[in-house]
């Protein structure tokens, strides 16, 4: 079927099959329109503007039920899009090549996306909730997402389930995208995988150590965390948002389109980490009172940027000090230069003695002092007062061998046993002392007076 507005086109239709069709060069292939229990197999769906369109049209019920299995998708502009569609089943159909979408589950429920393999779409699979309906429960396993610009995608939605997904050379594996915590909170284990090492997707934790060989690591609403000892060179950077009192430390974060990001975190520390080659190094979206100490940032076209897709974001009271900011496009930029209503970014550039070294810096250091003798200029808000003549030494953080081969810190419970210990015996040396002070004192009064 070849030339059509649509291909094959169903209303108000159940219990059909569709199978062993050649369908191209249609507006649209396949259309189900408030259409249930149809099956849609191993047909050829190329070069269509949409491969198959699931979709409620107006008031009439919503297509559920339908079956989409072992089809070709090849060329199109969408290869599988559903709309306010529940409860379908796409597998093992070979999408590839679709110019927007390989699939997209827009405002669509209970879905389940199983074994299909995506390859060379601008995006593999795009979950995507559209106001009121958020809470989608679509159910994304054992999916082969491979050379796509954007792997699997969840925007604005919750409580979607993924399992057992392999994402490969995509230009970005898997992105979650929302501006409330509620649409962060999927369940997203570690048996899915970016080029062979597991997504570490962390939601309401606390106290934890997250560390290894991981190909994604997002920490969300979390505290007491600690991210160490990570090699994330496979594009994907650490994400922290709504996480508090947590610390990034000693990893090496280059090649990705951000390093870290922090959205609406507080009260953490960034230490001791290589962030190189980047398109941002770290990015502050409505993140305050953070510290960002000891790194190299490194070759970045934005070391780091304060500011978000939202004016007013408050990106302010950060201390970031003692880091090498060196041959990065540009150090800092802030989004209050491009949207003067945005909040002002004021952040502190040094500890009141030692900043930062500034790879263009130009100033002079006469009395030899190893301090500029002039301020590096930020903006006009921010300055470090105190600019390094020379780069903080890194010696074992420069080392790659010494960062990522580390020794597994001592569990607490050893390190509680270890200190009770300790102070029972230094109870034992006290009163061994003061029992022989005593036994001295009696022998020097008994000499003393005979």
């Amino acid at each position: 079927m070849k030339g059509f507005d649509v291909g094959i086109n169903l209303r108000l239709s159940s219990n059909i099959t569709i199978l062993n069709n050649v369908l191209c060069d249609n507006k649209c292939g396949i259309k189900l329109e408030s259409s249930s229990s149809v099956v849609i197999s191993r047909n050829t769906i190329v070069n269509n503007s949409q491969g198959i369109l699931i979709i409620q049209k107006e008031n009439n019920p919503l297509s559920s039920e339908n079956i989409i299995s072992e089809n070709v998708i090849k060329n199109n502009e969408d290869g599988i899009l559903l709309q306010n569609s529940n409860s379908n089943f796409i597998c093992r159909n070979i999408i590839e090549e679709n110019r927007l979408h390989g699939i997209r589950l827009e405002n669509s429920s209970d879905n389940a996306v199983a074994e299909n393999n995506l390859n060379a779409n601008d995006f593999g699979i795009v979950i995507y909730g559209v106001w009121p309906n958020y809470e989608l429960k679509d159910r994304i396993m054992k999916n082969k997402v491979a050379n796509n610009k954007h792997g699997i995608c969840s925007f604005q939605t919750c409580n979607n389930i993924l399992k057992d997904n392999q994402m490969i050379n995509n230009e970005v594996d898997f992105e979650v995208s929302a501006h409330e915590l509620l649409y962060m909170i999927n369940d997203v284990d570690t048996s899915n995988t970016i080029n062979g090492k597991p997504i570490c997707y962390v939601v309401n934790r606390q106290n934890i150590e997250v560390s290894g060989d991981a190909g994604y690591v997002a920490i969300i609403n979390c505290s007491g965390v600690v991210v160490h000892h990570l090699n994330l060179a496979d594009k994907q950077g650490v994400w922290l948002a709504y996480t508090r009192n947590s610390m990034v430390t000693r990893n090496i974060l280059e090649h990705k389109k951000y390093g870290i990001y922090l959205f609406r975190s507080f009260n953490n520390v960034i230490s001791e980490n290589i962030i190189r080659n980047n398109s941002y190094g770290v990015y502050f979206n409505d993140a305050y009172n953070n510290s960002l100490l000891r790194n190299i940032v490194l070759n970045n076209n934005i070391g780091l940027y304060f500011g978000g897709p939202i004016p007013f974001r408050l990106c302010s009271n950060n201390t970031i000090h003692h880091n090498n900011f060196i041959n990065n496009t540009k150090h800092v930029d802030d989004i209050h230069r491009s949207e003067p209503f945005s909040a002002l970014a004021i952040n502190t550039w040094d500890d009141g003695s030692e900043g930062n070294y500034w790879s263009d810096y130009k100033g002079l250091d006469e009395n030899g002092d190893g301090i500029g003798d002039q301020p590096f200029i930020i903006d006009e808000n921010n300055r470090d007062n105190y600019p390094l003549m020379n780069p903080v030494a890194f010696p074992d953080l420069e080392n790659n061998n010494e960062l990522i081969s580390w020794t597994e810190p001592l569990p607490i419970k050893r390190i509680v046993a270890t200190a009770v210990l300790m102070a029972i015996l230094l109870v034992f040396v006290i009163i061994y002392f003061k029992k022989r002070d005593n036994q001295q004192a009696a022998i020097l009064e008994n000499f003393n007076n005979p």
